[in-house]
């Protein structure tokens, strides 16, 4: 960088960046000084800037923030407890998004890819820059209407067989519906097992408006009675609703706003096609809860005292554990709700990289991550829970902050409880 490069200000920045990106900062900076915020983000009024004149002249424009809190609690919230089973998340339009800094489901494993403007990134990493993120963060500078995006995602280290979480959080509507469209074909052709979105949407009377510093930016809508079929055409089997049925008592839009949110068509034939295979185990008896946690239980202490022999134990109950797995899995028609327990519980743990090759962290991780897996599965057998429910459950919330093959005995103590 030259020396009148060096001279550029953080002021200067803030003239140059998309005004609609700070104004999201400027919300989440707002929410965080609440007494009890949804969200809380601690970079977010520094990546604001100064906003004071602007929210003293449009005090209705910032006061109508409720939305994009609403947005970004779903995500961190409903979607966010999968992201450890996903070695990469892609943010397609992240703004000044902060969640490598600030969520903890986010660890040294994920690579976190932000793609936006070069201004954005640029702006952003200043502000940043002596900030240390929880995971490896990859901030990619392009034009998605321009350029061949994905060949420059592959080309800042994206992988396209690795299990990918895709979010397009306030982005869809800014952009061409048939740019769209493509991006959606493109990312749910790509090889990984697990491909997984959130989007969310306007409505064709809000893209109508032309008012406003975001919808009169929006380019297009859809009615929620068409949303399947126009992801369904682009490779992908969605869920969606209302933002306004996760409010709040939030003002987010009177039924003008949908999340969406799903798999690629390519995940969900896997899944099926390990259905079909295991058509013959449909009527395998049910297995002894308190045996199979007394299992779980002795593999959790000898992996801790000696992890070569757990190891050696956990293969083995693998083998004897996965046909009851896919046959619950197989007897449900909500596999989404099956991925809220655990994404894990969704594909064969052997059809991933062989355990033997994985380094000694990610030996730890497999372990915990299935041990935990099954014994949510069991918890939510026994409670008849799916898996929104079960996210709301006190069990689940106690192991968000213990996840090691240590915590594994406290979890089973809670289970054993219910049976």
């Amino acid at each position: 960088m030259d020396k009148d490069s060096d001279e550029i200000t953080i002021d200067a920045y803030e003239h140059a960046i998309p005004f609609t990106a700070r104004l999201i900062a400027y919300y989440r900076a707002q929410e965080s000084k609440l007494e009890n915020p949804l969200i809380v983000d601690p970079y977010a009024e520094q990546l604001a800037g100064d906003l004071q004149t602007y929210a003293k002249e449009h005090k209705r424009t910032v006061g109508s923030g409720d939305y994009a809190i609403i947005r970004a609690h779903y995500v961190d919230n409903r979607l966010a407890e999968s992201w450890s089973d996903f070695l990469q998340i892609v943010i397609l339009g992240a703004g000044l998004d902060t969640r490598a800094y600030r969520h903890s489901a986010l660890d040294g494993d994920n690579t976190l890819f932000e793609i936006d403007f070069p201004i954005i990134n640029q702006y952003k990493g200043e502000i940043l820059k002596n900030e240390v993120p929880l995971c490896h963060v990859v901030r990619l500078s392009l034009d998605f209407s321009t350029t061949n995006w994905m060949k420059e995602l592959s080309k800042a280290g994206f992988v396209d067989n690795l299990d990918t979480f895709w979010i397009l959080e306030g982005f869809a509507y800014y952009l061409d519906k048939d740019i769209i469209s493509s991006i959606l074909k493109e990312i749910a052709g790509i090889e990984a097992d697990e491909n997984r979105i959130f989007v969310d949407l306007c409505v064709p009377a809000l893209a109508e408006m032309e008012y406003g510093p975001f919808a009169r930016h929006f380019k297009w809508g859809l009615k929620k009675e068409d949303v399947h079929a126009f992801f369904a055409a682009s490779g992908w089997d969605v869920t969606c609703s209302y933002a306004d049925d996760f409010d709040h008592g939030r003002d987010v839009g009177q039924r003008g706003l949908i999340f969406v949110d799903g798999i690629s068509y390519k995940t969900r034939n896997a899944i099926l096609q390990q259905q079909k295979e295991i058509e013959v185990l449909s009527n395998i008896i049910e297995p002894d809860y308190n045996k199979v946690l007394c299992e779980i239980e002795t593999i959790a202490q000898l992996y801790t005292n000696e992890p070569e022999k757990g190891m050696v134990l956990y293969v083995e109950f693998l083998k004897e554990i996965t046909p009851y797995i896919k046959t619950r899995v197989q007897s449900t028609e909500d596999l989404w709700s099956i991925g809220r327990i655990s994404s894990r519980l969704l594909r064969d743990p052997f059809l991933r990289d062989p355990i033997k090759e994985l380094t000694k962290e990610e030996q730890e991780a497999h372990v915990a991550g299935y041990l935990r897996a099954i014994i949510f599965l069991i918890y939510c057998q026994v409670q008849d829970l799916n898996g929104s429910q079960f996210i709301q459950t006190q069990v689940y919330k106690e192991s968000l902050d213990n996840t090691g093959v240590t915590s594994i005995p406290h979890l089973i103590g809670k289970v054993r409880k219910v049976l």
